[in-house]
């Protein structure tokens, strides 16, 4: 099996969960959680096949956080992965950079513990 295959069986686990909450809605934060580490794997794929000597590790031997992977999905190989699409990838990476602030506000910020992830938000993420 290829690594984009177990990833598109992790999604498969993914949507199991936002399916199972479909009427309480008390694992949509955890689907929508999951989906932010699914996009970053995605993208980490994505430049591994695409851009030539790409690594998730940075010059010290750690690895590259979120926004760092993002900027890399922008400028591509030649200034851009997929010129064609280029604006369309600016938006999706901007959307998603808004994503994983909130998640990451889940976990470090007390504040965000009653927020609520209505469906659709879930659904735009998936």
């Amino acid at each position: 099996m290829t690594q984009l295959t177990y990833l598109i069986d992790e999604i498969g686990s993914g949507m199991g969960i936002y399916y199972s909450s479909r009427l309480g809605g008390y694992y949509l934060k955890t689907a929508f959680i999951l989906c932010d580490d699914y996009v970053e794997l995605l993208f980490k794929l994505c430049l591994i096949e695409n851009v030539n000597d790409w690594s998730d590790s940075r010059t010290n031997g750690s690895f590259k956080n979120f926004p760092q992977i993002l900027n890399d999905v922008r400028n591509g190989k030649d200034g851009h992965c997929y010129p064609d699409e280029h604006h369309r990838i600016i938006e999706l990476t901007d959307q998603m950079q808004e994503r994983c602030t909130r998640r990451n506000d889940f976990f470090r910020s007390s504040y965000l513990l009653d927020l609520n992830v209505n469906k659709r938000g879930c659904v735009e993420a998936f």
